[in-house]
């Protein structure tokens, strides 16, 4: 796919779709500061480009910038704060820049969007770090009830009930 997406900025080099598509082939090759700099120029094109913000916002994350990771998942949710993506990255910069209320809350939309989607080895060790965020457990649990999904339910609530015996949401 970069070759491709290289051809055609080859041949049209405002063309926004492929620099965000070479931006994320770049992202997921962990080039990260190239993929930053194709992102970066097709947002200057077209500043509210959903998937350029996401991938931008997932390249400074994994870069250690987290402050700028905030500020792009911030502006691709609101052009569209239906999806997951961009509440995980968000939540996962909070977290590392120690804002814990704010990660918790969006982490937290971000199970009622799509608990699958949210449940990464670094979320994982989120949750069994932070005492305080074992009602995570119960959403995760109301989420995937609400989805059908009850043995997947099941089991968080269990989780929940195990780590801490005193919890009504899961009860």
């Amino acid at each position: 796919a970069e070759g491709e997406f290289r051809q055609v900025l080859k041949d049209m080099k405002d063309n926004v779709d492929a620099m965000v598509g070479l931006g994320y082939v770049l992202f997921q090759k962990k080039n990260y500061t190239e993929a930053k700099d194709k992102l970066t120029e097709a947002l200057q094109l077209v500043p509210d480009n959903y998937d350029g913000l996401t991938s931008l916002g997932w390249c400074y994350y994994k870069t250690n910038d987290f402050a700028k990771a905030v500020d792009a998942f911030k502006r691709a949710l609101a052009i569209n704060g239906y999806l997951v993506d961009p509440y995980l990255g968000l939540g996962l910069s909070y977290y590392k820049n120690n804002d814990k209320k704010n990660a918790k809350e969006t982490l937290g939309i971000a199970v009622d969007i799509y608990p699958d989607y949210v449940m990464t080895d670094e979320f994982k060790q989120i949750l069994e770090k932070e005492a305080d965020w074992l009602d995570l457990y119960g959403r995760l649990g109301w989420s995937y009830y609400y989805m059908g999904l009850y043995d997947k339910a099941s089991n968080m609530f269990a989780t929940e009930l195990k780590k801490n015996p005193n919890s009504q949401n899961a009860q």
